[in-house]
């Protein structure tokens, strides 16, 4: 079965740019914050790169079945991995994961030969796209991901079950493995020491949890094409035609982006989003959650991953697949 990448467009990520119209205190969540967090206000500029028709999937499956918590969480980090990656770059060889707590699972990419290395960008593309399809079929088996440019194979996702590994597949919601979930993390010293205050928020909705997996591979899926290390300039909204559901991403309490160090970098935004189902495992709950995201101790940015698609209010305009950027003006935080 064929996958095609002009698919993926149509029914993929939709992106709209938000500002918000709130304070947020240091470390203070309030009802009303929330509330104006879900009722802020849109406003959309630029165009986000969309997959190339020339990029295509096709995937073939076994009789083996897998524990769908073990693969969604491996496939996140391995995602998330390739998103630290210098996007238009080259990755040699075989790049795998295997998570320790969830072993049951490898998942690993290879170049298709004779070539040693495949593009970067392909490889999200290629794991992105497969895993919607895996979900939406509710095909949880042992896998191979052929992903192919220009109608020549380049290169190969392999989901299996690690030949020494004897667990039955489990289902995502019953039975859930409690993960192991670190600490405030010293990530980098370009872009300081992360942190994170999460709640899920007032009257928190319950989400599907594979809402939740496809919200969160989505849109890091969209920032991949970022270098971790740049700023994130504006606040942004995060849909998808798979979920009902939708993220949603905002600088600062002032809205604007901080002129001094720390920086709201995407790196930041990629290790909050690669710990919330993490998060939701251990509190066994997925539903609507809220997060303050720290570099240093300074607040830098939010995300809130909320039930149904972004609703603009009517007297804004969107268009389409696009990032927000803000006026900078000077912090004397």
């Amino acid at each position: 079965m064929k996958f095609s990448a002009t698919n993926s467009a149509l029914f993929g990520s939709l992106v709209v740019g938000l500002r918000i119209a709130c304070t947020v205190a240091a470390t203070v969540l309030t009802p009303n914050i929330v509330s104006d967090l879900i009722n802020g206000s849109s406003s959309s500029t630029g165009m986000l790169e969309a997959d190339d028709p020339r990029f295509t999937l096709e995937i073939t499956y076994d009789e083996i079945e897998l524990p769908t918590t073990p693969v969604l969480m491996n496939v996140v980090e391995l995602l998330a991995q390739y998103a630290e990656m210098e996007y238009m770059g080259r990755t040699h060889g075989r790049h795998g994961v295997v998570l320790e707590s969830y072993p049951q699972i490898e998942i690993a990419v290879l170049p298709a030969a004779p070539s040693t290395s495949v593009q970067v960008r392909l490889v999200v593309w290629a794991i992105y796209g497969g895993m919607i399809e895996l979900v939406g079929r509710n095909m949880f088996k042992q896998s191979d991901i052929a992903f192919s440019w220009e109608g020549r194979l380049v290169g190969n996702v392999y989901i299996t079950k690690p030949l020494d590994d004897s667990s039955n597949p489990n289902n995502l919601t019953n039975g859930l493995t409690t993960p192991v979930v670190g600490n405030t993390t010293n990530l980098d010293a370009s872009i300081g020491r992360f942190s994170w205050v999460v709640v899920y928020t007032p009257d928190a909705q319950n989400l599907p949890p594979k809402d939740v997996f496809i919200m969160v591979m989505g849109t890091i899926k969209l920032i991949a094409q970022h270098p971790m290390d740049e700023k994130v300039e504006g606040a942004f909204h995060m849909g998808s035609a798979f979920a009902n559901a939708h993220v949603e991403v905002y600088l600062q309490s002032r809205r604007i982006p901080r002129t001094k160090p720390p920086y709201f970098q995407y790196s930041h935004l990629l290790e909050a989003l690669r710990r919330t189902p993490a998060w939701m495992l251990q509190n066994r709950r997925f539903a609507e959650m809220y997060s303050l995201i720290a570099s240093s101790t300074i607040r830098v940015g939010q995300m809130l991953l909320a039930k149904g698609p972004f609703v603009p209010p009517q007297n804004e305009i969107t268009r389409g697949i696009t990032f927000s950027r803000s006026d900078t003006i000077d912090d004397q935080r």
